[in-house]
C-alpha cells in the first residue's frame, strides 16, 4: 500500500498557477529577490547544490569577553551563573596574584579560557598555559593581520607581528591553545557584501597558512574563524554554510590536518540605539542562524547599547540558552540541507566568493590587496550605499527608518572609512 496514492501529484506549473491565484494574477517573478550574489528565485524547483557536504559540528561554548574593566571575580561569577561557559580575556596581561584572586571559586577546568590579545605574549602567560592546558581547554587568539586592516602603511610592523605570531604558535605547539585565529567579524561589521566578506575571510586564512608553510612550520590543528551575523536570516544561513565549505576546500588543498571552528557574534551595525528592546528580535534571529549552521561557539554580547546592567546580560544569554537547551537547535546537523531555496543561496555565495578569492590571489594575496586599499575602498562604498538607501527609504529596516518613533539623521556625517565598523547608533 502506497501512503501517498490517494494524493494527486502536482507539477511545478500547478504550484505556480496556485501562486498566481493567491497573488491575484500578479506575476510570480515579482517575488524574485535581487541581491549582490544574483537574482534569488523563491520558486526554484531543483536543488542546485546537491553535492554540498560539510563535516558535522556541534555548539560547544557560549562565551563572554572580559576586559580590564570587567576583570573581577564578582563579574565573572555573575556571568557564569547566567550560563556562560567560556571566557575571552581581551588585552589582559597575566599577573599571577591578580589572576588567582579573580579566578577564586571558579573551577578552571570547567571554563574554556580563550585569550585574545594583540600584544606580545608575556612569559607568564605562556608559563600558565603550559602548566594548565591539560586541565583547561582554550586557545590563544592572536591575529597579526589586524594591524594592517585599519592602517595599510604598517607593512614593517606587520612583518614583526608575523614573526612573533609564528614563535607563539611554535611555543604553544605541545598544548591545545595553539591555533590560527581569524577575526572575520571585522568585515561583517564594516558591511562588506556577503560574497566579499566570505572571500576576505578565506584570503585572510590562506595568507596565514601559506606563511607557515613557506617558513617550514607545521600548521596548528585548530583554525578559529570569527564571523559577524546580521539579522538577514536566509542570506546569513547561506553565508556561513558557504564559508565552512570553502574553508574545508582550502584546508584540503593545502593538505593539512586542521580542524575548523566557527565562532559567531552579533553584527553590531544593526543594533537599535533608541528602541533597544527590538534588539532582542535581532539577537534571536542571529543566534538561530549561528546554531542552524552548526557553529562551534557564540560570543554573547549585551543587547542594550546604553544603560547596560546584569539583567540585560542575563537576558542576552538566555536567548541563546533557550534556543539551545529548549528548542534543541544545536542537536540537528545542518537542518537547512535539502531546502532548494537555501541551497541555491549557498551555491551562489560559494561561486561568487571563490571568484573574488581567485582575483585577490592573482593580485598577490590578501596582504598585498590590503596594502592597495582595494578591500577598504569597497567596504567604504558599501557603507555609503546603505546609508543613502536608508535615507531615501529604498531599503526598509524595522526600528530604524520604518515603524519607529526614533528619528535617525542619516544625513549626519559619520566615519565610514575603510574597515571602520558602521553602527547605526551613529545616527541617533
Amino acid at each position: 500500500m502506497n501512503l501517498w496514492s490517494d494524493f494527486p501529484t502536482h507539477t511545478s506549473n500547478d504550484w505556480k498557477k496556485k501562486l498566481e491565484n493567491d497573488l491575484k494574477n500578479n506575476d510570480p517573478s515579482s517575488l524574485t529577490w535581487n541581491h549582490s550574489i544574483g537574482a534569488i528565485d523563491p520558486l526554484i524547483s531543483t536543488n542546485t547544490n546537491s553535492n554540498f557536504q560539510i563535516a558535522p559540528s556541534k555548539l560547544k561554548s557560549l562565551s563572554w569577553k572580559i576586559d580590564e574593566s570587567t576583570f573581577t571575580n564578582k563579574f565573572i561569577l555573575k556571568i557564569l551563573s547566567f550560563g556562560i561557559n567560556s571566557l575571552i580575556f581581551d588585552n589582559i596581561s597575566h599577573d599571577k596574584s591578580k589572576f588567582n584572586d579573580v579566578m577564586h571559586s571558579i573551577i578552571s577546568q570547567h571554563v574554556l579560557i580563550n585569550t585574545n590579545t594583540p600584544n606580545l605574549v608575556t612569559s607568564s602567560w605562556l608559563k600558565w598555559i603550559k602548566n594548565n592546558h591539560s586541565e583547561c581547554k582554550g586557545s590563544f587568539r592572536y591575529d597579526p593581520i589586524q594591524s594592517l586592516l585599519f592602517n595599510p602603511n604598517q607593512q614593517n610592523s606587520l612583518f614583526n607581528h608575523l614573526i612573533n605570531w609564528r614563535d607563539l604558535i611554535q611555543n604553544l605547539s605541545e598544548t591545545n591553545y595553539s591555533c590560527i585565529y581569524v577575526d572575520g567579524a571585522v568585515y561583517g561589521n564594516a558591511l562588506a557584501n556577503v560574497e566579499d566578506e566570505v572571500a576576505y575571510i578565506l584570503a585572510h586564512t590562506n595568507e596565514y597558512i601559506e606563511y607557515l608553510k613557506n617558513n617550514n612550520q607545521t600548521c596548528p590543528k585548530k583554525l578559529i574563524v570569527k564571523v559577524a551575523v546580521s539579522p538577514k536570516y536566509l542570506i546569513e544561513l547561506g553565508k556561513i554554510r558557504a564559508l565552512r565549505l570553502l574553508l574545508e576546500k582550502i584546508i584540503s588543498q593545502h593538505k593539512i590536518a586542521t580542524k575548523i571552528e566557527i565562532e559567531c557574534i552579533n553584527n553590531g551595525a544593526f543594533f537599535n540605539p533608541i528602541d533597544q528592546e527590538s534588539n532582542l528580535m535581532r539577537y534571536t534571529t542571529s543566534y538561530m542562524t549561528a546554531m542552524n549552521t552548526g557553529c562551534e561557539s557564540i560570543e554573547i554580547t549585551d543587547y542594550l547599547t546604553k544603560n547596560k546592567n546584569s539583567y540585560s546580560k542575563n537576558i542576552s544569554t538566555n536567548i541563546a540558552l533557550i534556543l539551545k537547551e529548549e528548542s534543541h537547535l544545536d542537536k540537528v546537523y545542518d537542518p537547512a540541507k535539502g531546502s532548494y531555496y537555501i541551497e541555491s543561496i549557498t551555491k551562489s555565495i560559494i561561486d561568487k566568493s571563490w571568484g573574488v578569492l581567485l582575483s585577490i590571489e592573482k593580485e598577490g594575496g590578501w596582504i598585498k590587496y590590503l596594502e592597495n586599499s582595494k578591500a577598504q575602498n569597497k567596504c567604504e562604498q558599501n557603507k555609503r550605499n546603505i546609508i543613502e538607501a536608508l535615507s531615501n527609504n529604498t531599503v526598509n529596516m524595522i526600528g530604524f527608518n520604518k515603524y519607529s518613533e526614533a528619528k535617525l539623521d542619516f544625513k549626519k556625517e559619520v566615519d565610514v572609512k575603510g574597515f571602520n565598523p558602521l553602527n547605526l547608533n551613529m545616527f541617533a
